[in-house]
């Protein structure tokens, strides 16, 4: 395909240098990186008060945030261990995972995130929003946006949550260490 293509979009710097290197050779000039774009305006930050509410958020907990599809490539089970070392030592921070197992095919999945929660005592802690409502309500409601994926292509997500004005974590890997610089962005 990519030697009948007359152009090939990657959707950030991680993608092209993986695509640079699987196309060696001619289509490689047809190779065009173009990042997401983020709509400043309709991210803008605002009250958090109803979002925290509709979200089941206590007024005044710290919220550290999870938004990633359930699939087990984005590492929930890595920001579900980061939150038990963290309410040990800081028992009002609240815990948020947003997003779905959009095509059903990861249950088992999602059934051993639960268990591991529990097992963690996480469970008047940790919120979980599988709804798939607006994303923009789940980042209002944050303080903290954690992303423990290191296979991640992209990371719209941490391009959503800074234009929010909301800090957070991520691998330096791949799609979110080209949107994350250390100290400056995150």
């Amino acid at each position: 395909v990519a030697q009948r293509a007359n152009r090939i979009v990657a959707n950030s710097e991680a993608v092209d240098a993986v695509l640079a290197e699987f196309l060696h050779g001619s289509p490689r000039s047809r190779l065009t990186c173009v990042v997401n774009g983020i709509d400043l305006a309709r991210f803008a930050p605002r009250d958090p008060t109803q979002a925290r509410h509709a979200c089941g958020i206590p007024p005044g907990a710290p919220l550290v945030t999870m938004v990633a599809h359930l699939v087990p490539w984005k590492r929930h089970d890595l920001f579900l261990a980061m939150a038990g070392l963290i309410a040990q030592t800081h028992p009002g921070v609240h815990f948020a995972i947003a997003g779905g197992d959009l095509l059903g095919e990861h249950a088992r999945y999602r059934t051993s995130l639960h268990a591991q929660a529990a097992r963690l005592g996480l469970e008047e802690k940790l919120h979980w929003l599988e709804q798939g409502g607006d994303v923009r309500d789940v980042l209002q409601a944050t303080d903290l946006l954690v992303h423990p994926t290191a296979e991640e292509p992209f990371g719209r997500v941490l391009c959503e949550a800074m234009a929010m004005g909301k800090p957070i974590i991520a691998v330096r890997a791949n799609g979110p260490a080209s949107i994350v610089k250390h100290d400056a962005t995150g």
